[in-house]
């Protein structure tokens, strides 16, 4: 699962209505690239319980299309492979790294 919100900082435009309770997601190839600072959790384990996550009324939507979403903390998850859509996405299980090459 990925944040929506923080796609903003990886190439996407983020909108949200509160009225119509969407959050639109575009990619935009002309925006600034910038990570967001992440550390590795040397404490959990791959797998361990992290936190509950809950279905939202949220609408959200990849480039028109109307994805699955939920929401921890007041974020907006989305399942990352949902990203294909945008370009290809790969695995290296080596280093435990999934990666989204934007078409």
């Amino acid at each position: 699962m990925i944040v929506a919100e923080d796609l903003l900082n990886y190439g996407f435009d983020v909108a949200w209505d509160g009225k119509a309770r969407d959050l639109k997601v575009e990619v935009n190839k002309n925006k600034a690239f910038n990570p967001v600072e992440t550390e590795r959790d040397t404490i959990n384990k791959s797998g361990d319980f992290k936190c509950n996550y809950l279905y939202t009324d949220i609408k959200t939507y990849l480039s028109g299309h109307r994805v699955e979403s939920y929401a921890i903390g007041g974020e907006t998850l989305i399942d990352f492979e949902l990203l294909g859509l945008f370009g290809k996405i790969t695995w290296d299980g080596t280093a435990r790294e999934l990666k989204l090459v934007i078409n």
